[in-house]
């Protein structure tokens, strides 16, 4: 049995996940009826936009749960990361040849990326 403190953790951890994972999928839907480029490329924007804050918001309460040597793993794992998404994206979307979905399709792929991490984060902060 968890102790009181460790149980109401355990309790807002899942809420932040909660929250954090449901949003994206209503975002997604809205994205979807779109019809002009820069209509879906502002969509894609500021779907990656929330996905950052939420990924800000799941890595501050993973850092706030570790001792200090974690603190530092974790900085470590997260600027490898960040790097490695930034390059996998700019890979992933260079068969597109540029042009007006270019933007787009980067913006798609890091926020799939930071959805993602977020869900790691969360899992490392149960």
């Amino acid at each position: 049995m968890l102790a009181p403190a460790a149980r109401a953790r355990c309790v807002a951890t899942a809420l932040l996940a909660a929250v954090l994972l449901v949003a994206p999928a209503a975002r997604a839907q809205d994205c979807d009826r779109l019809t002009t480029q820069a209509e879906m490329g502002r969509c894609a924007a500021d779907r990656y936009k929330a996905a950052d804050q939420k990924l800000n918001q799941a890595y501050q309460a993973l850092r706030g749960r570790l001792s200090a040597q974690q603190k530092e793993m974790l900085k470590a794992s997260q600027t490898a990361w960040l790097r490695f998404r930034d390059l996998e994206c700019e890979f992933s979307v260079s068969g597109a040849g540029g042009g007006s979905i270019g933007p787009m399709l980067t913006a798609q792929c890091l926020a799939q990326r930071t959805e993602q991490r977020t869900r790691e984060l969360l899992a490392h902060a149960n």
